[in-house]
């Protein structure tokens, strides 16, 4: 099945049936909003772990974060040098700068502390690698949605709890009728309903 993102819409509107009609902003803008808000909840159950890296110079602290960055994992830098060398060994860096992150006017920053040396800098190199939590993709590209095809089904699922979610903070009460994927029972129920029983079953397929 396709993972390109107008495949993602058509399927997420047949998902709701007549509810649909209720997303009705132009060139399917909603259906986008509700996909894209399911793509970063779903990175919760299935992150998405990605290598980035920074060049360091001394005495500098703080480097841009790459644009797609939720959160740090870690980072490998000067592990090896310090496993493989004695502290009293001067090739031993010492101690290693700590990752972390925060805002800073309006973009995200990568923070070392301490800073690395000039001397670690010239022993490990001044390629810091890391790893972090990226967010997820859906493209109209072929090949750049980053959900994977096995795990479209849940994505649709997580979209259409949104919906539902949606519908029932805008007051809506009349019974509302989904696609029979959408859980063992084709009654109609009310949004608010809905949300209890598909996030159920969310939290126990993924």
């Amino acid at each position: 099945m396709s993972m390109q993102l107008s495949d993602l819409v058509e399927d997420l509107k047949a998902s709701l049936k007549d509810s649909a009609a209720k997303f009705d902003a132009a060139d399917d803008a909603d259906f986008k909003r509700l996909l894209a808000l399911a793509a970063v909840g779903f990175g919760r159950k299935r992150p998405r772990t990605l290598t980035g890296s920074i060049s360091l110079i001394a005495g500098v602290d703080r480097y841009a974060a790459p644009a797609d960055f939720i959160m740090q994992k870690g980072s490998l830098w000067g592990r090896e040098e310090q496993r493989k060398y004695k502290p009293w060994d001067s090739r031993h860096p010492g101690r290693l700068p700590v990752m972390s992150v925060a805002e800073e006017e309006g973009s995200l920053k990568i923070f070392l502390s301490p800073l690395p040396s000039a001397q670690q800098i010239a022993c490990i190199g001044s390629n810091y690698t890391f790893f972090y939590y990226a967010a997820h993709t859906l493209s109209e590209e072929a090949g750049k949605t980053t959900v994977r095809e096995n795990d479209r089904d849940l994505l649709l699922l997580l979209a259409t709890i949104h919906a539902m979610i949606e519908l029932a903070n805008s007051g809506t009460v009349n019974p509302i009728q989904l696609h029979r994927g959408m859980g063992s029972q084709s009654k109609a129920t009310t949004a608010s309903g809905w949300v209890e029983k598909l996030t159920a079953m969310y939290e126990a397929a993924a």
